[in-house]
C-alpha cells in the first residue's frame, strides 16, 4: 500500500457551526446525506436562526424543514432503521454550543431518543453509520476541537456504546465505517505528523494509510468501500458576510488498495461534507463557492455538477 503524503497550508480559521451564531437568514445549508432508498438528503441549515433539520428530494425540489428549535441540531446520518435518522444536538447540553450527545429522530414524530449520556459539557459528535452492518462509529471529547477524542462504537439493535481501538487515547477524530462495518478510517496527528489511518473493526490492526501536512481531513468510504473519500484543507479563502470563517478544502478519493488517487474538487471555495448515494453514484457535499455554504451534487467522477439548495443570491 502507497503511504501518499498531501500537502496542505495549515488552517488558520475554523468552519461553522460550532461556536459562531449565524444571523437569522443567512443560506448556512450543509452536511448532506442520503435517505436509505436514494430518494431524500437531509442536511442542516441556519436559515431560521438556530441549526435545523431539513430534507429535500435527490433534484434539491421540495426542501422540508424537520424541526423548529432554539436548540441546535447537526449533522444527520441515516440509519438502517425505518423512518429514523441520528443527529447531533445540544438540547440537553447545558445551553448552546456548550456540548452536544447523539440522537435517533422519528422522522414521522418528529421525536428525539437520547443514544448517549455525556457529562455536561462534553461533545458525542463526529458520527458516521455502517448500514449493512447496523453499527455506528462517533467520538466524545471534553470540548468539540480537543486533540484528544476517544472513538466509540455503537450496536444500532442494542445502542451499546463500546470504546474502539487497542489504544484509544490516540488524538484520533472523524472516524468514517465502511458499509459493512469491516473497516474504519480515522485522522490522527502523532508526535507532530498528522495521517490517515485504517483499522479493523476490532481496532487491532492499525496501519498508516496517508499522511498529510495541515489540518485533519473529514473521511467517508464509498458504498462499495473501495474507495476513501476525504476533504483536504488547502489555503484560506473563504470571506463570509461576517468575515472569515472557513480555510479552502477541497474533495479528494483514494482508493483504498492504494493503487490511485484523484481530486475531484478545484473551484475556489470550501468544499467538504461529502456522503454518496446509496448506489454509489452520486457524491454531494456543502460548498461556499457561491458565499454562504450551500449543497451540490456531482457524478463520482467529478462531473455534472449541480446546486441542490440555491440559497445564494444569483445561484442558478
Amino acid at each position: 500500500m502507497k503511504n501518499w503524503i498531501l500537502r496542505s497550508a495549515i488552517a488558520c480559521a475554523t468552519a461553522l457551526p460550532v461556536g459562531t451564531a449565524v444571523a437569522e437568514g443567512n443560506p448556512y445549508d450543509t452536511a448532506p446525506v442520503w435517505s436509505a432508498d436514494g430518494t431524500k438528503i437531509y442536511f442542516y441549515s441556519y436559515r431560521h436562526g438556530a441549526a435545523e433539520l431539513f430534507q429535500m428530494d435527490a433534484d434539491g425540489g421540495h426542501q422540508t424543514r424537520l424541526t423548529e428549535t432554539d436548540h441546535n441540531e447537526w449533522w444527520p446520518y441515516s440509519v438502517p432503521i425505518d423512518g429514523k435518522v441520528v443527529v447531533t444536538s445540544d438540547r440537553d447540553s447545558g445551553g448552546n454550543f456548550k456540548g452536544s450527545n447523539l440522537y435517533l429522530f422519528d422522522l414521522e414524530s418528529r421525536e428525539m431518543t437520547n443514544l448517549t449520556n455525556v457529562p455536561e459539557g462534553h461533545w458525542a459528535a463526529r458520527a458516521d453509520v455502517a448500514m449493512g452492518a447496523r453499527t455506528m462509529v462517533y467520538t466524545v471529547a471534553e470540548n468539540f476541537a480537543a486533540p484528544e477524542q476517544e472513538v466509540y462504537l455503537m450496536d444500532l439493535e442494542t445502542f451499546e456504546p463500546k470504546l474502539y481501538g487497542d489504544n484509544p487515547h490516540h488524538a484520533n477524530t472523524n472516524p468514517a465505517i465502511s458499509s459493512d462495518g469491516s473497516t474504519l478510517a480515522y485522522a490522527s496527528t502523532r508526535d507532530g505528523k498528522t495521517g490517515v489511518y485504517l483499522n479493523n473493526a476490532e481496532g487491532n490492526d492499525e496501519r498508516l494509510f496517508m499522511s498529510v501536512m495541515g489540518e485533519k481531513p473529514l473521511l467517508r468510504f464509498t458504498p462499495d468501500g473501495e474507495w476513501l473519500a476525504f476533504t483536504l484543507s488547502t489555503s484560506i479563502k473563504i470571506e463570509m458576510e461576517e468575515g472569515a470563517r472557513t480555510a479552502e478544502r477541497d474533495i479528494y478519493l483514494a482508493k483504498l488498495d492504494g493503487s490511485e488517487i484523484k481530486r475531484l474538487t478545484t473551484e475556489p471555495g470550501s468544499d467538504h461534507g461529502v456522503s454518496f448515494s446509496p448506489d454509489g453514484k452520486t457524491l454531494t457535499f456543502a460548498s461556499y463557492r457561491l458565499g454562504p455554504s450551500e449543497i451540490f451534487a456531482m457524478d463520482v467522477s467529478g462531473h455534472h455538477l449541480r446546486n441542490l439548495t440555491k440559497t445564494s443570491r444569483g445561484a442558478d
